[in-house]
């Protein structure tokens, strides 16, 4: 993690050197370790340096070659550094090669073709003075934040959203529709922000800009085509080991404590372990508990499974109360764009308690899941194909091991492919499935009928009907936050918006619903918010399941390994054999950290009242605060539904980041 900054004035003005430092003064946070500024003309870039690999002691950023012809400046850490020092031809005899080096070597190689070859997380940009261009480029899951504002006279880029306001010609005023997404909340426009003529360089994206031209495009997607042939399952779960083994092994690059945020889940577990294997000094590990809820709420309690892990690996722990911090006020520390994310503000206690121990760099299982899949795609593979042998064999090891009943898996996974029969007219066909349902599940073929087809097409019916029907935004079906304020939903398009990022996932393959899954708004602007959050304690955030190689293994699983005997997430726990001990491995829940966020809603309502009350005048525009109010009473009296405590905390977060902005 480091600082970028850069001007440039496309109407051919000079750039000092007092705004740019400015602006990495103002991102001390991710980079003070060394700050330094390059001006030449109308182009200057800076960078504020955050020491954690041993090759970034040797880091001067921006990093100007050949007198200038090339200068860059990066937030970067390049992971596949052997394989492109000896394609490059780069071995130096007892010098380290850089990150920043690689970078420059492989545009002087390949060009604008360069980031494709990069494996890591990294924003960058480079000046090229033979073509009076610059060019830039972030990590494929957008791990590294980059944001940009463009007009015909400036640009002007860096790390987080506020450095740029502090510069003359960048528009401060509110980007209305982002603001509306974020208030439902979607997350799938990956560009704008919450402010108008701000963007972010999508993930896997890069940039030309020069006084000539503007154009981004995309250099890498996951390949939804490709299948890997192994000739057994025991050969994929090897396979994962050693894709998973690399990613960790490339994220415990610091010269400062490493730490891993250990929640007891498969995911964190995973990290954990393969990290304690495979590193020489011990591991930190830091686990949010809740005394005060688990004792009512075991669901809550993951602390036998990390007392499990601790009591395996020589570990360094760290248990963080979670259950003593207001969800709103935690989050008061971000300051570039509204969060409406009601679990951040126990990730922050976690970097808060990281920063303690002077661990700059701490590992994340956050969605792991995802990239490695459940599994269950695997049943409508077998459903679409009428394989209903196969099907009936994955779910009763599913019934078995997560004491389920399988009419869960036939409405989840069969349901869909029978109504669709139904409304084709496919009757014989629609009959045969029926037949061979009841004749694996027991159920009567009037119950299969009736129960999958018939009122499953029902209820979508009504659904439709009660969003075509809806004039009211707040009692739409397609809107979770209840309490938007009408006017403004119309306004800006936002029903129109919504439905357009609704996806069938039941229409596509597997490995196109797995792919569309990764590549998600939620789970890439998840990943970036998080990395942003950690960056203001001076925490680099690296993420393992994020790691490219990664996911272009998972996805290239075919469908029948990613359930095995009943086991989701089969290739993954099959790989960690001899590394997990067995109760985490095979353990068959995930926390629920619900409750504690309900509880603590409750805890501080007078504070978050506080907050509403202050910014009332500031949200109304937004927020329908009768309908909020509303709600509040409910959270007064205990009595709130789970939709009405995440309108409150998103409305309450809302308010307070538009106070921030009011007095800045």
């Amino acid at each position: 993690m480091s600082a970028i900054a850069g001007i440039y004035y496309l109407d051919g003005r000079s750039v000092e050197e007092a705004p740019l430092q400015r602006m990495l003064n103002a991102l001390a946070h991710r980079g003070s370790d060394r700050i330094e500024v390059w001006c030449r003309g109308n182009i200057g870039l800076g960078c504020g340096l955050f020491f954690t690999t041993p090759e970034s002691l040797k880091e001067r950023l921006p990093l100007v070659v050949r007198d200038g012809q090339i200068v860059l400046v990066a937030d970067a850490r390049i992971d596949n550094r052997e394989e492109l020092i000896r394609v490059l031809d780069l071995s130096k005899s007892g010098e380290a090669i850089t990150d920043s080096e690689l970078i420059v070597a492989s545009y002087e190689r390949w060009g604008e073709d360069c980031a494709e070859k990069l494996v890591g997380d990294f924003a960058f940009v480079i000046w090229d003075e033979r073509r009076q261009q610059l060019f830039c480029a972030r990590d494929p899951m957008g791990i590294r934040p980059f944001y940009y504002h463009l007009s015909d006279r400036l640009f002007v880029f860096a790390s987080e959203i506020k450095t740029l306001l502090c510069v003359p010609g960048v528009p401060a005023g509110l980007n209305d529709v982002r603001i509306a997404e974020l208030l439902v909340p979607v997350f799938e426009d990956r560009e704008s922000t919450c402010y108008e003529g701000i963007y972010r360089l999508g993930p896997s994206r890069c940039m030309i800009v020069s006084d000539r031209e503007s154009r981004i495009w995309t250099y890498w997607e996951i390949d939804d085509t490709r299948e890997l042939k192994l000739g057994s399952f025991q050969e994929y779960a090897e396979a994962f080991r050693e894709v998973f083994t690399e990613a960790v092994r490339c994220r415990l690059r610091s010269i400062y404590p490493v730490g891993v945020s250990l929640s007891g889940g498969l995911d964190s577990s995973s990290i954990a372990c393969t990290s304690a294997k495979i590193s020489g000094e011990k591991i930190h590990t830091f686990s949010a508990v809740f005394p005060t809820i688990a004792k009512d709420d075991q669901r809550i309690d993951e602390t036998p499974f990390v007392k499990e892990l601790l009591s395996s690996y020589d570990f360094i722990p760290h248990h963080v109360r979670a259950d003593i911090y207001c969800p709103v006020r935690s989050l008061s520390v971000y300051r570039d764009e509204l969060i409406p994310a009601p679990s951040f503000y126990m990730d922050r206690a976690v970097f808060e308690a990281a920063g303690q121990q002077n661990c700059r760099v701490l590992l994340s299982g956050y969605d792991g899941d995802t990239v490695v899949s459940y599994g269950y795609e695997c049943l409508d593979e077998y459903a679409r194909a009428a394989r209903w042998r196969d099907f009936k064999e994955q779910v009763d090891g599913l019934c078995r091991n997560f004491n389920t009943n399988p009419f869960r898996y036939l409405r989840g996974h069969a349901s869909e492919y029978l109504v669709d029969k139904f409304l084709k007219l496919r009757w014989r066909s629609l009959g045969r499935d029926i037949q061979m349902i009841s004749r694996y599940f027991g159920f009567s073929p009037l119950s299969i009928y009736l129960r999958l087809a018939i009122r499953p097409l029902i209820r979508e019916k009504i659904y439709l009907l009660r969003t075509l029907l809806a004039t009211d935004p707040n009692r739409a079906e397609w809107l979770y936050n209840k309490a938007i304020n009408p006017r403004f939903a119309k306004e800006t398009g936002l029903k129109e918006r919504v439905l357009s990022y609704q996806l069938d996932y039941h229409k596509m393959n597997y490995r196109e619903a797995h792919r569309y899954a990764i590549t998600s708004g939620l789970i890439q602007g998840g990943a970036e918010m998080l990395s942003i959050l950690a960056g203001v304690f001076s925490i680099d955030m690296r993420f393992p399941f994020f790691d490219r190689r990664v996911i272009e293994f998972c996805l290239s699983v075919p469908a029948r390994f990613r359930l095995r005997d009943g086991w989701t997430r089969a290739v993954q726990r099959f790989a960690m054999k001899g590394i997990l001990p067995e109760k985490v491995r095979f353990r068959t829940d995930k926390g629920n950290i619900a409750s504690n966020f309900k509880a603590r809603m409750k805890e501080n309502q007078k504070d978050i009242k506080e907050i509403l009350i202050r910014g009332q005048h500031l949200i109304e525009r937004y927020i329908d605060t009768e309908t909020l109010w509303s709600f509040y009473v409910h959270l007064e009296s205990g009595s709130s539904e789970e939709h009405e405590l995440n309108t409150i905390f998103i409305s309450a977060v809302f308010a307070q980041w538009l106070s921030g902005l009011d007095r800045a």
